[in-house]
C-alpha cells in the first residue's frame, strides 16, 4: 500500500493524487469496459506525473521533444495538456492473479 503523508495528497475510491515537491503525481484504478473474455474483471492501473508547468503551448519545438523522447518510451508517453503542463503518463493491465 502507498503511504503518503495526508497533508500532502488527496484520494477518492479509485485515485490519489500527491504532491512530493512541487509537481503532482496521479494514480487511478479504471475497470476495463466493453470488452469481453480475457479483459472481464482486468484493472487498468494510470499513473500520471507533472514534469514541467508553464510550457506554452505554441512553443515550435515542444512537439519534436515530446515526439523524440516519446520513441524511446514503450510504456509510458509524454503528453502536453491544454494547462501547459507536461505530463508523463503510464498505463498497465492489473489481472487478479497478479
Amino acid at each position: 500500500m502507498l503511504q503518503v503523508d495526508e497533508q500532502w495528497a488527496v484520494r477518492t475510491d479509485d485515485s490519489c493524487t500527491w504532491w512530493p515537491h512541487d509537481l503532482a503525481q496521479r494514480i487511478a484504478t479504471r475497470p476495463i469496459t466493453g470488452t469481453t473474455g480475457a479483459d472481464q474483471g482486468v484493472l487498468l492501473l494510470l499513473v500520471e506525473t507533472d514534469v514541467l508547468r508553464g510550457v506554452p503551448l505554441d512553443y515550435p519545438a515542444i512537439g519534436l521533444v515530446v515526439n523524440e523522447l516519446n520513441s524511446a518510451n514503450a510504456l509510458s508517453a509524454l503528453a502536453l495538456g491544454e494547462d501547459g503542463v507536461l505530463r508523463l503518463r503510464f498505463s498497465l493491465r492489473v489481472f487478479d492473479d497478479t
